[in-house]
């Protein structure tokens, strides 16, 4: 990579910042040290900054800690309460995180 402006379409190959793409450009070997902190300064001159990159994507959802959740939810030998204890958190919050059980008390907040 021998231009700064190739980052914006590694972004969305990758899916990591442009600041990460820079520093594992670097890491790699494919920056000398001039180039690296030179690119680091055009990041710094963005519009946004480094905190509003362009070319942002959605963040993506979890799946694995979910698909391990249900399977123990729906193993009969597993009750909310064994999974609730060894998340080491309450069956409501398990619930309404990964089962998609409303929280007790949730109607009586109008939620």
């Amino acid at each position: 990579m021998t231009r700064f402006q190739d980052l914006g379409r590694l972004k969305p190959v990758w899916r990591v910042s442009l600041a990460a793409l820079v520093r594992t450009s670097f890491t790699l070997g494919l920056l000398t040290d001039r180039q690296y902190r030179t690119w680091n300064m055009k990041l710094n001159q963005l519009p946004g900054g480094r905190k509003h990159e362009p070319g942002e994507f959605e963040a993506e959802e979890p799946q694995l800690i979910k698909d391990v959740m249900a399977h123990f939810h729906n193993d009969p030998g597993y009750s909310d309460r064994d999974i609730s204890q060894a998340m080491a958190s309450s069956e409501d919050s398990i619930g309404e995180v990964f089962f998609g059980k409303p929280a007790v008390g949730a109607d009586s907040l109008g939620c």
